[in-house]
């Protein structure tokens, strides 16, 4: 049966402000449908939960979490597996943690709880298990319960096929001490020798399996990120070699030279920026993101082709509904193509711009002397969010409180109407243009 979460104050991640009167729908466990004031849900056959306005946001992620530790306690490993789980599903049911990226749990109780959530014999959060994290002897945290020594290449190699072959989903190794341990496990002591990473990484990238690893040493970092680690924890006393390591790690990924070229462009390198936004789009030929960089560089440039091509492709590799639509719609007015930012405009108000948007647009249309194109902006917004925020006059109403405020009628105040936008009224006002605005 499907689900319907109606009267929800939606925090959607997209939009920059929360959808209030939104509903969710959900069906066989995942959401299908989100909608927002102003538009109905199908609640035919459905369980309908009325959340009188409460906030609905996803779930978070929790990616670095341990069992208890429990094992100096004399708990046995029923105890602490069920503990464990009991923390799982409160994790879900308390504090919205839909799912957890575990770093070391004794006995592969984390992935014991992964089944038993995968199979619906209980409800929690999603679980990548990492079963035992790894270490030397004389290694990092060998009080808690859940680490395994290991000693030598082949020591690795096998304790990392034995965690295979129980189920985990990455490797965690433990290459430094910590900052709480005694004086032979601080986070300044390396603890594998260079044979003995290379082949815990050999066999890991063999089999495909992702190394987590526990590294808080410069030197570890380093070879942490030559080696192919796919997450390095901690990083406590990195230095400036390890950082350079780690986004040469990260050469491969189009969002390192997107951050890059906009790191140039505020340097005025714009050379060097558009080089890095090209990199981008060669590793990912459909980033709107690089795309929308290189046309805001090229706008700078008086490039306007260069730019209306660049920012055309960013918005037509776009869901409708994404900010890069509003980008779009300010880089059209601020140009000069009003009929295309119509257009727009006209395109969005069928699934139901946010408000921003709304207001973004009369304010740059007033700006620009438009009073035919800014009515229009303000029926869109208008008719968009009447269910919203109801206070929101209609057209005849904020015609009747121009003339009202520009002294037509005497003691009537922006504050009087009871607008929820009254910054919209004041630039109105002030734009010098009242009378034409709604002939």
């Amino acid at each position: 049966m499907r689900t319907v979460l109606a009267n929800a104050t939606v925090i959607d991640c997209v939009s920059p402000r929360p959808l209030a009167g939104a509903s969710v729908t959900i069906d066989r466990g995942r959401i299908v449908e989100v909608l927002g004031a102003g538009r109905s849900p199908d609640t035919r056959d459905a369980h309908v939960i009325d959340l009188g306005g409460a906030y609905l946001l996803p779930g978070l992620w929790d990616v670095h979490i341990h069992p208890d530790y429990l094992a100096s306690t004399g708990a046995s490993v029923a105890e602490q597996t069920a503990i464990f789980g009991h923390r799982l599903m409160q994790a879900l049911t308390e504090s919205g943690v839909v799912g957890v990226r575990c770093a070391g749990a004794a006995h592969f109780m984390d992935v014991a709880w992964k089944r038993a959530f995968e199979a619906g014999q209980y409800i929690g959060p999603r679980v990548f298990a990492a079963g035992y994290f790894l270490t030397t002897t004389g290694g990092h945290f060998l009080t808690s319960g859940h680490a395994r020594e290991c000693d030598g290449p082949y020591g690795f190699v096998r304790a990392i096929r034995e965690q295979i072959k129980n189920g985990v989903d990455h490797i965690k190794l433990n290459l430094t001490g910590g900052i709480m341990g005694p004086a032979w496990d601080r986070h300044s002591q390396a603890f594998l020798l260079d044979d003995e990473l290379e082949a815990a990484f050999a066999i890991c990238r063999q089999r495909g399996f992702r190394v987590m690893a526990h590294a808080a040493s410069p030197e570890t970092v380093q070879a942490a990120a030559r080696l192919g680690a796919h997450s390095v924890e901690h990083g406590y006393i990195m230095d400036g070699p390890s950082i350079e390591s780690l986004r040469a790690k990260d050469q491969d990924r189009a969002s390192y030279h997107l951050v890059l070229g906009m790191l140039d462009w505020r340097q005025k390198d714009d050379a060097r920026a558009e080089s890095e936004f090209k990199a981008a789009l060669e590793l990912d030929p459909k980033s709107s993101g690089a795309y929308s960089a290189l046309g805001t560089l090229y706008w700078s440039r008086n490039d306007r082709k260069g730019a209306d091509e660049a920012m055309k492709t960013a918005v037509d590799l776009s869901p409708l509904r994404s900010p890069m639509q509003i980008r779009y719609v300010d880089y059209k007015l601020l140009t000069g193509a009003l009929p295309e930012a119509k257009a727009i405009l006209e395109g969005m108000r069928a699934i139901k711009a946010n408000r921003p948007l709304g207001i973004h647009a009369i304010q740059k249309y007033l700006k620009m002397n438009n009073a035919e194109e800014a009515g229009i902006a303000y029926d869109y917004y208008v008719g968009q969010k009447m269910g919203e925020f109801p206070d929101t006059p209609s057209r005849a109403a904020l015609l009747a409180g121009i003339e009202q405020t520009v002294g037509r009628k005497e003691g009537v105040t922006p504050e009087s109407l009871k607008l929820t936008d009254r910054s919209i009224l004041e630039e109105i006002i002030k734009s010098g243009f009242v009378a034409a605005l709604y002939k």
